[in-house]
């Protein structure tokens, strides 16, 4: 089976779950969130941002540390990462995730310029 091009999975989101006061949560922001949307990535699982105590987390299985990044699919964690140590290793882990679920970054990845 071919590997699908990257663009949006129905009912599949990366949902960061973040804190007031969170540096890691800000390093994300400033490396990764603006961009983020503009990336193959970020077409094939949009980006939602939900604070650590929401109820939409009641689903999943218990966040401690932030930032979180829940792959899930309508109310299913299909993964998760945890922590934010940089760009690089963000995007490494990340694909690993998709690629679970059908991302093929060698099929649409823009280069590291265009992530940020």
């Amino acid at each position: 089976m071919l590997p699908r091009p990257a663009s949006a999975q129905p009912d599949l989101r990366l949902i960061m779950v973040d804190e007031p006061g969170c540096r890691y949560c800000r390093l994300f922001d400033a490396e990764v969130g603006g961009g983020y949307s503009r990336t193959a990535q970020g077409r094939f699982a949009p980006l939602v941002r939900v604070r650590r105590k929401s109820p939409d987390l009641k689903a999943y299985n218990p966040v401690i540390y932030t930032p979180t990044f829940l792959l899930v699919r309508r109310a299913e964690e299909l993964g998760r990462l945890t922590g934010y140590p940089g760009a690089e290793y963000f995007y490494s882990e990340l694909d690993e995730l998709l690629a679970k679920v059908g991302f093929a970054p060698g099929l649409s990845m823009p280069d590291k310029a265009t992530r940020t």
